[in-house]
């Protein structure tokens, strides 16, 4: 009777880290992809750029975020860095404060033009097509940054000047190109 009891305990504790690792998986998959009135765009690559540290900070560092639609091209130099874009499609522009000057850290980041840790002081909506670009401020909204291992999960919700809804979501290990 315990050798049953014993079995049925493994088994039980088999079947339930099978199911507990299935969800994790899961729970790491995030669409990428930017909505803009709910309409969905597929978004291609994130490109960030780190200014260093900001004079008003006591620590910290400025870091830009730019998260690509699909449908633009980036252009880089000799060194490998993004330094044009091309194409038809949207770019979410965001200008962030970060207490780590290395990365951009864990937490919510809110758009507040104070230029303080946790904010963004600056989120734009750039939509290129084939002869220029119109860049469209956003008002209001905020950022949320998870981070497991090396894989950043980029979060946010935003509201535009003439109250347009613009929310993505992203994933991927970060890249970060140091311009100081």
């Amino acid at each position: 009777m315990i050798i049953k009891i014993a079995l049925l305990a493994t088994f039980g504790l088999f079947a339930f880290t099978s199911c507990v690792e299935k969800e994790d998986k899961s729970a790491r998959e995030f669409p990428q992809e930017l909505l803009i009135d709910s309409e969905r765009y597929e978004l291609a690559e994130l490109i960030v750029f780190n200014y260093g540290p900001n004079p008003n900070l006591y620590q910290g560092a400025s870091f830009n975020l730019s998260l690509i639609s699909e449908g633009i091209k980036v252009h880089t130099d000799s060194a490998t860095v993004p330094d044009s874009l091309s194409g038809t499609g949207y770019v979410l522009h965001l200008e962030t404060y970060s207490p780590d000057s290395l990365s951009i850290r864990e937490g919510e980041y809110l758009l507040d033009t104070s230029k303080a840790l946790y904010t963004i002081s600056q989120a734009d909506l750039i939509t290129y097509n084939l002869s220029n670009s119109i860049s469209q401020s956003l008002k209001s909204g905020s950022l949320e940054v998870i981070r497991l291992g090396e894989v950043y999960t980029l979060v946010g919700a935003f509201k535009g000047q003439e109250g347009e809804e613009v929310e993505f979501s992203f994933q991927s290990e970060l890249n970060v190109f140091r311009r100081f």
